[in-house]
């Protein structure tokens, strides 16, 4: 920019004398563009750095900023480049050089305007761009969140179905035991309505639930199944999603357990390897089929670790050595 504006001076001074000046004068005009184009650059970059430029919205505060530094930047460099000129070709002059002023600050005034339009015009499409991914974000996690509620609303009706199917069948047989189900479902249904609605929640939290249901499961199977919990010291205070383990345990018992007659075993193991958190819900039943099309809860599990961690979290089936479902999530993020 300022090379070319440099020979437009000069030519243009040259077209006024009909006749082309000294290459002194040519060497002159070049030096003068480039050191005011350089140090109004240098200024209006250390402003926008520095924020004294900002909030380009803002059009007459930042138009009076930076026309003052454009100015000021116009004076150091003409006044720089007498000094420099002046030594080299042995230039007497005064300073300031007022004169000098007035003619660098049209050209200054009409470069600079050009720039600043320039500027003004990029930084209105890089407000709205960000504002867009601002939006775009806010939706997504907006639907994400939705789309975890909706996981969430469907476990409790898909469980107590379950459980008062449990119920209707003991009733006539054994109405003790029928009673006894119906309060601990309530008490697991109170626990968890009266939970906060937050998509993680402690590990504690979810042993606490988690041991509720496994109360209700004990009473329908009896001894046919024994239950074991794990969790790793330090981990109580982790963070999780809610009703992470429950579906499994859940369907462990309804798919994985359902031919055991006797010697059934579910162990849920929760434990740090590395920087993930490892849980694992294990048990002795039929091993997964190759081809198995995955019920409401494993694939509920499969949605919730995907929206919540996406290729951070995985989640695994396993027959070797020991049947399992085995989920992973990063220990920092959980």
């Amino acid at each position: 920019m300022g090379l070319i504006l440099g020979l437009l001076v000069y030519f243009a001074q040259s077209a006024i004398a009909n006749a082309l000046k000294p290459v002194e004068y040519l060497i002159a005009s070049l030096t003068f563009s480039t050191s005011i184009s350089l140090t109004i650059a240098n200024m209006v970059h250390f402003a926008t750095s520095t924020k004294i430029l900002r909030n380009w919205e803002n059009v007459w505060r930042n138009f009076t900023i930076y026309y003052l530094i454009s100015f000021a930047g116009m004076i150091m460099a003409v006044e720089l480049t007498y000094l420099v000129l002046g030594y080299f070709y042995h230039w007497e002059s005064q300073f300031p050089h007022t004169k000098d002023y007035l003619f660098d600050s049209i050209l200054v005034l009409v470069v600079c305007t050009l720039i600043y339009v320039d500027i003004y015009r990029k930084a209105l499409q890089a407000n709205k761009l960000n504002q867009k991914e601002l939006e775009l974000h806010k939706m997504n996690e907006l639907r994400s969140n939705a789309e975890l509620e909706a996981l969430q609303a469907k476990i409790n009706p898909h469980f107590l179905y379950n459980a008062l199917n449990s119920i209707a069948g003991l009733i006539k047989d054994n109405p003790d035991q029928a009673e006894e189900m119906t309060i601990k479902l309530s008490k697991l249904f109170r626990y968890s309505i009266n939970q906060s609605q937050e998509n993680l929640v402690s590990i504690r939290e979810e042993a606490e639930l988690l041991s509720l249901y496994l109360e209700i499961e004990k009473i329908r199977f009896g001894n046919r199944v024994t239950f074991e919990v794990n969790i790793g010291d330090g981990l109580y205070a982790t963070k999780i999603p809610r009703f992470l383990i429950q579906p499994l345990v859940e369907n462990a018992l309804k798919h994985g357990l359902k031919y055991n007659a006797t010697n059934g075993s579910l162990k849920v193991n929760i434990f740090a390897e590395a920087s993930d958190l490892v849980i694992q819900v294990a048990d002795n039943g039929q091993a997964f089929a190759t081809d198995l099309v995955l019920g409401y809860g494993l694939q509920s599990t499969f949605d919730k670790v995907q929206l919540l961690y996406g290729a951070n979290g995985k989640v695994e089936l396993i027959n070797n050595p020991e049947k399992m479902v085995q989920i992973k999530i990063p220990l920092a993020h959980a």
